[in-house]
This record gives structure tokens, sequence and C-alpha cells, in this order.
């Protein structure tokens, strides 16, 4: 078990939140450039590892303000 202070946490969760800036980013520019049936594997994982990364974002938020 991996045990974190209150501000190592609010850390990691603002680190998450610039990553999901830098990974709608990454899949915009993506669908931008090339459309959103080039490469419709890729698009679907950076979809998948955004999804992920929000919902760790509510899991560490939720922690965070009722723990």
């Amino acid at each position: 078990m991996i045990i974190l202070t209150r501000d190592e946490a609010r850390k990691l969760l603002d680190s998450l939140v610039d990553a999901v800036d830098a990974q709608q980013w990454e899949l915009d520019n993506h669908i931008k450039n090339y459309g959103e049936w080039f490469r419709p594997a890729r698009v679907e994982y950076m979809r998948d590892v955004l999804n992920s990364t929000r919902r760790m974002i509510e899991i560490l938020s939720y922690k965070l303000t009722h723990d």
C-alpha cells in the first residue's frame, strides 16, 4: 500500500488535470490534421487513455473531499 499526504495527492491531481489537457489537445490535433478515421486504432486508444485519466481524476477528487 502506498500512502500519500493530502498535499501530495493534490499535486498528483493537478498533474492529472494537466495530463488531460495535453491528451485532449493531442487527440483534437490528430483529428483536425488527419481526420477521425485516419489510424482509427490510435484515435480509440487516445480516447481510452483520456477517459481513464478522467476517471482517475474523479476518484482522487472524491477521495480528497470525502476522507
